[in-house]
């Protein structure tokens, strides 16, 4: 089967610009006060920002495996090691298997391209290897666990095409 792959997209214009001025600015204001923890403080915070909202990520799949990779992170689990799949209201997804998880951002930072074919394809994944699903409120706050992967971006095997 084809692998399918969506990409992240950048945060909503009404909020990730008017955010990062915010922080441009308090890092304009430490700066100006001489308060230069705090602006170095705020100068980390709008890199982890950056990064957070980068259109960089992307989630792969095929009917053996599913991938999350960001710029330098790679985080993936077989179908057949996942046990059962939590989501949230919000679009959160997280796979769980044997003393994993692979947390998934929110649907809603997907890219319109494939995102709907994605949903989809995790639908039917789901069915085919019988994984339950529930929704609960800590889908949204859960980080991946014993999933990442060790290889370098360059270096990992592409999935099926």
């Amino acid at each position: 089967m084809k692998s399918l792959r969506v990409k992240s997209k950048f945060l909503p214009k009404y909020l990730a610009w008017p955010s990062l001025a915010y922080l441009v600015y308090g890092a304009g204001f430490f700066a100006f006060q001489g308060v230069w923890f705090g602006c170095a403080e705020i100068l980390v915070l709008i890199g982890v920002y950056l990064y957070l909202m980068s259109p960089f990520t992307t989630l792969e799949a095929d009917s053996e495996i599913i991938r999350y990779s960001t710029g330098i992170s790679c985080w993936e689990i077989k179908w057949s090691e996942v046990t059962r799949i939590e989501t949230s209201s919000k679009g959160h997804m997280v796979l769980h298997g044997h003393n994993k998880r692979l947390t998934l951002p929110s649907s809603t930072m997907w890219a319109k391209e494939g995102k709907e074919q994605m949903l989809a394809f995790i639908q039917s994944q789901a069915q085919a290897w019988e994984i339950p699903q529930q929704q609960t409120l800590r889908a949204s706050l859960q980080g991946c666990k014993n999933t990442r992967t060790a290889l370098p971006k360059r270096s990992r095997p592409p999935l099926s095409s």
